[in-house]
């Protein structure tokens, strides 16, 4: 607050300046007094509403300098003075997050970190509460608003009561940690035990670091063949390495402040009241170590900070990393909640793990990854061990594509019917030699863990039958605290024999909230698909169902009952059916498309048709349900190489018109019956959908035309919000007018930042490519392009100009 500069670069702006200049003056109240002899600020330093003054006045009760205001805000009525946060809410509320930060942080970097967290929280930013000192504490009169009886007493001390956890803001010098305010905050946080989540910003984006998985690691494990710790270290590779390695040699007790009173009472209370600083010092180190640990950092200082912390460490690295740390440094796992060794995972490594994991009495998780030359020997040498681990709530095992056969199956599924407390389970067998030996062992072994809330078991492209299968869904059926299912069956011997199973299994599991079922490429019939629709029935509190019956005998039979067992379920939020290359029909079509219009809490919707007879019948059947599904957010339909011709399309169209709440749309009619007049529809559809974010449709080798793509064009403009287009009309009879079109409505789309454009084998010439370049030029948050107008009429010589006007630093731009 000493520098009074002005900043004119928004980039810098702090909430020093922000405070000074913002906050103190909207919320001061009118005619506060000032000093007869200060003279007028320059222009520059004039706050909205009002003027801001620095004044050399002691306020009476304190010896604290006070910045005085004169001036209302806008719109300002009577005599308000408080907080920002009073202002602008009227209601006492709960914070659900405090913010330890350091005021000198960029106000564009403080958001980008705080939106960082919502993100990897997957929290709702309209309705998440963060309390921040510069805008929850009166600044007009800060020191009646701290009092003067101590921290404990302060509202930063209440706040951090009242919150369920804390969010660091870690600015780029790491200055938060030499705040003496900032370090007793971290001292109530380590005492109360609360989550912390540290947060920086680097180059415009945020990067936060946690202890555990976050539900975006969690979300992004569910969609790939990795766990989420991988997700979750992939994620933390952003942060800054220099602050790790400052945060490492934390000591908050010699953080400063700007009045050395204040620094004098923040340390007395501590020492007397909170037991020190060293349990916050130790939270900071260990964090900084774990991730550096995971960094490839796993030197003798951060094995003795693991080993020495407050509480049982994380440990994350590879195996060769793992097994030098016991040989140089005497790594012991005695203190270890968590080990990840994801990478370098051999026979002779795992021997290692599995003689150190003796000690480890406290740990809980235990993730493993084999690599190409982990076989059965480490398997079984990490199967010894486990029957130890008394504290173990959840196990995962990546073999995918190991030398791992029956008997080490067999070993690990002997060793897990000990482990009685396994909230979780996650064995990756894809790519290997199993075959129903190890299945039938893993099948049994659950039978014994009754408190057993997740499993996920895969086995795609194993030698895996029926007989597997069979075990497992008896393994599953007393299973009574199960809320998530994963089972991959993919391109295995499994008919319909093992799929009644499951199905038979799944109606005994009422707590089921997640269901995902992948027979895809197996011998599975109709047989099997009635057995899973019937179990659906009984599962009344599911949100989330995935089943996946692509390159199977499915035929309508299936897919009915799987509509009929989908009725029922009102809680259910996330659907993805895939019926690609099956037999099905409008006939299965229809059904789902009548169920789906009695599941109004859906966000997203996944049904794929793909190379199916499914036509307009069923197409038709699915729009006219969309118009109830008022909630949803998401929405992917393939349709590509079925019979859909316009009629469907234009259904499907007219069901998007009322769907406000929609972010991301997927559509794919390549191959299929439609003209213009389904792409009208759509078009039409879209203009409303004002929250839209990302939009692919595809209407590749179809009968549209300029009126489709006009209409495309017309909705684009309404689209304000949209990041990412990919519109696909390679071979169809679009010309310059449709493009033109399209150029037209992208202009008004100042968010875009992903857009992909496929015109090859169309009528466009230099004119629709031109006005699409046009289109782009004044959108500044472009980072990627790319246009393909192959086999068109538009000229080298335009590409080539469109191109240089386009390119950027920043932009990504590719043209054929």
């Amino acid at each position: 607050m000493e520098d009074q500069q002005i900043v004119d670069d928004p980039t810098k702006i702090n909430l020093y300046h922000f405070v000074y200049n913002v906050v103190a003056p909207i919320t001061a109240p009118i005619g506060h007094q000032i000093e007869d002899d200060v003279s007028e600020p320059e222009t520059e330093w004039r706050a909205p509403g009002g003027v801001a003054y620095r004044v050399n006045m002691q306020d009476e009760n304190s010896a604290r300098w006070w910045r005085y205001v004169r001036g209302t805000a806008k719109g300002c009525r009577g005599k308000f003075t408080g907080s920002l946060a009073e202002m602008l809410c009227c209601e006492h509320r709960k914070p659900h997050w405090f913010v330890s930060h350091w005021w000198g942080e960029p106000v564009l970097d403080f958001v980008m970190c705080l939106k960082e967290h919502c993100d990897t929280f997957k929290l709702d930013a309209a309705e998440v509460l963060y309390w921040v000192c510069a805008y929850a504490n009166n600044q007009t009169r800060i020191t009646h608003e701290l009092g003067t009886e101590g921290p404990l007493l302060s509202p930063f001390f209440k706040a951090l009561e009242l919150a369920q956890g804390a969010v660091l803001v870690l600015d780029s010098g790491a200055e938060v940690v030499r705040r003496m305010w900032c370090g007793f905050e971290n001292v109530v946080i380590a005492k109360q035990k609360k989550p912390v989540v540290l947060v920086t910003c680097v180059d415009g984006r945020g990067t936060a670091l946690t202890v555990e998985p976050t539900p975006v690691d969690v979300a992004k494990a569910i969609r790939s063949t990795f766990p989420a710790p991988v997700h979750h270290f992939e994620r933390q590779k952003g942060f800054p390495l220099e602050s790790l390695q400052t945060m490492r040699v934390t000591r908050l007790q010699t953080a400063q402040t700007a009045l050395p009173e204040d620094r004098v009472m923040i340390t007395e209370t501590v020492q007397q009241e909170l037991g020190g600083f060293e349990a916050a010092n130790s939270q900071m180190r260990l964090l900084a170590a774990e991730n550096l640990a995971a960094r490839g950092f796993l030197g003798e200082t951060v094995v003795r900070e693991l080993e020495t912390a407050v509480r049982p460490f994380n440990l994350t690295c590879d195996a060769a990393m793992f097994e030098e740390a016991v040989e140089r440094f005497n790594l012991s796992l005695r203190c270890c909640a968590r080990l990840s060794v994801m990478d370098g995972l051999d026979d002779t490594k795992a021997a290692c793990i599995g003689d150190m994991l003796g000690d480890a009495a406290h740990l809980a998780v235990l993730q493993l990854a084999g690599g190409s030359d982990f076989g059965n020997i480490g398997m079984i040498a990490i199967s010894d061990a486990l029957p130890t681990l008394l504290q173990l709530q959840q196990i995962s095992l990546n073999l995918d594509q190991t030398q791992v056969t029956d008997g080490g199956a067999i070993a690990i599924g002997s060793a897990l019917q000990h482990l009685k407390q396994l909230r979780q389970i996650n064995l990756n067998f894809m790519v290997t030699k199993v075959t129903d030996g190890g299945a039938i062992a893993i099948g049994n072994s659950l039978q014994n863990l009754k408190q057993l809330q997740q499993i996920t078991l895969k086995f795609r492209w194993t030698e895996v039958t029926d007989g597997g299968a069979i075990a497992i869904g008896n393994g599953l059926r007393g299973l009574e605290q199960l809320q998530q299912i994963n089972l991959d069956f993919t391109l295995t011997q499994v008919t319909d024999g093992g799929a009644i199973a499951i199905g038979s299994a799944l109606q005994h599991l009422k707590q089921l909230r997640q269901i995902n079922l992948n027979f895809m490429g197996t011998k599975v019939t109709d047989g099997g698909a009635i057995a899973i629709g019937n179990s659906l029935q009984n599962l009344k509190q599911l949100q989330q169902i995935t089943l996946k019956f692509r390159w199977t005998e499915v035929t309508d039979g299936g897919a009915i009952a799987i509509g009929n067992g989908l009725r029922g379920l009102e809680q259910l939020q996330q659907i993805n059916l895939d019926f690609t290359l099956t037999q099905v029909t409008d006939g299965g079509a229809i059904a789902i498309g009548s169920a789906l219009q009695h599941l109004k809490q859906l966000r997203q919707i996944n049904l794929n048709f793909m190379g199916t007879k499914v036509a307009d019948g069923g197409a038709i059947a699915i729009g006219n349900a969309l118009q109830h599904l008022k909630q949803l957010q998401q929405i992917t339909l393939d349709f590509f190489k079925t019979q859909v011709a316009d009629g469907g399309a234009i259904a499907i169209g007219n069901g998007l018109r009322g769907l406000e709440q929609l972010q991301d749309i997927y559509m794919n009619f390549a191959d299929t019956q439609v003209a213009d007049g389904g792409a009208i529809a759509i078009g039409n559809g879209l203009q409303n959908l004002k929250q839209l974010q990302q939009i692919t449709l595809n209407f590749g080798r179809t009968q549209v035309a300029d009126g489709g793509a006009v209409a495309i064009g017309s909705a684009l403009q309404h689209l304000k919000q949209l990041r990412q287009i990919t519109l696909v009309f390679w071979d169809t009879q679009v010309t310059d007018g449709g493009a033109i079109a399209i150029g037209n409505g992208l202009q008004q789309l100042k968010q875009l930042q992903q857009i992909m454009l496929y015109f090859s084998k169309t009528q466009v010439a230099d004119g629709g490519a031109i006005a699409i370049g046009n289109g782009l030029r004044g959108l500044e948050q472009l980072q990627v392009i790319y246009m393909n107008f192959a086999d068109t009429a538009v000229t080298d010589e335009t590409k080539q100009t469109i191109r240089e006007a386009l390119e950027k630093p920043s932009v990504w731009v590719t043209m054929y």
